[in-house]
């Protein structure tokens, strides 16, 4: 899902921007509660970033969830008030309550997204060219389910049950 070149190179253009533009050097990441490797990636990608760049960074990781909305909500807050330099959103749709608060708080924003489209758009593919009405998706944990089912469900033909 994650690799660790994009992951690099998307902690490096955020240091850019943020060496060019502010003093302080926050990164608050924001994740689904599904992705509990996440946090260790964003905090591997941001070490190779500081190596990289010689800035001194540090990060905050907030995780939501549905289940506990105002959790993520509270936690997102105290990191933004914390100061913050950029919000960078790796949830599976985007996450709407933060984009509107980093916004509204002058803080840059940034979605990055994690799903593996290229793969979904092959599938997509060969169900039309076949008129299939029936497929099977067979995923490795139900976490990887729900996050391909909230990216599926708007932009393809593919549905899961």
């Amino acid at each position: 899902m994650f690799t660790n070149h994009a992951l690099l190179l998307s902690a490096l253009i955020i240091t850019s921007f943020l060496h060019v533009i502010f003093a302080q050097n926050t990164i608050v990441s924001v994740l689904d509660s599904s992705l509990s490797q996440g946090a260790a990636w964003l905090q591997e990608a941001v070490s190779q970033a500081q190596r990289k760049s010689g800035l001194t960074l540090s990060q905050n990781v907030v995780s939501v969830s549905l289940d506990d909305e105002e959790a993520g909500e509270n936690q997102f807050c105290s990191a933004l008030y914390s100061g913050a330099s950029v919000v960078v959103d790796l949830t599976a749709g985007g996450w709407i309550y933060g984009h509107e608060n980093a916004a509204a708080h002058g803080v840059p924003y940034v979605r990055v997204q994690i799903s593996n489209y290229q793969w979904m758009d092959a599938i997509d593919e060969l169900l039309q060219s076949r008129n299939a009405t029936d497929a099977a998706l067979i995923f490795g944990s139900e976490s990887r389910k729900l996050l391909e089912y909230f990216l599926l469900v708007p932009l393809y033909i593919v549905k899961l049950d």
